[in-house]
């Protein structure tokens, strides 16, 4: 009797240790794609409570699919993008910095530098800033030869 006893309750302790350190690894994994996106310049914890949920399924879901495989980094260029480029008026209050997208090109080219994210998810990032970038400067009352000159600084960035 002692014996079943014991074995159910190593059991029982086994299960909540697993859950104990499955649980730390997904929060460990949340902080690193919410300190990556403080270096792209967007501060998670300005979020807005409605972003703050979406932020935390989109990491839930992204490192159940991947578990100990999912790119923090990777996770953080895609949800930044999206933020910066689709919905700008929800995430104002939580950019760092004015130009955060040209300043963003320069953190993926060093993440790629620095094998946290491949060349592909590097080249399509960043040239997705700057195709944005571009599209933005028709919008802006600029003489035609200001508007090439951005445009071709813009592209050599």
């Amino acid at each position: 009797m002692s014996s079943l006893f014991l074995d159910t309750g190593a059991a029982i302790l086994g299960r909540h240790v697993d859950q104990f350190v499955s649980r730390r690894r997904k929060l460990s994994f949340e902080a690193q794609v919410s300190a990556a996106l403080a270096e792209l310049g967007l501060q998670v914890p300005r979020f807005e409570i409605r972003l703050k949920h979406l932020y935390k399924d989109v990491c839930d879901t992204c490192y159940a699919q991947g578990k100990e495989n999912a790119n923090p980094h990777a996770l953080a260029i895609e949800f930044f993008l999206r933020l910066v480029i689709e919905y700008p008026t929800v995430v104002e209050k939580a950019v760092m910095f004015k130009g955060v997208l040209v300043g963003s090109i320069r953190i993926i080219r060093s993440w790629h530098v620095k094998n946290k994210i491949d060349a592909e998810l590097a080249g399509n990032s960043i040239n997705q800033v700057k195709r944005f970038l571009v599209d933005q400067l028709k919008a802006l009352d600029l003489p035609p030869s200001a508007k090439l000159a951005t445009e071709i600084q813009i592209l050599e960035f």
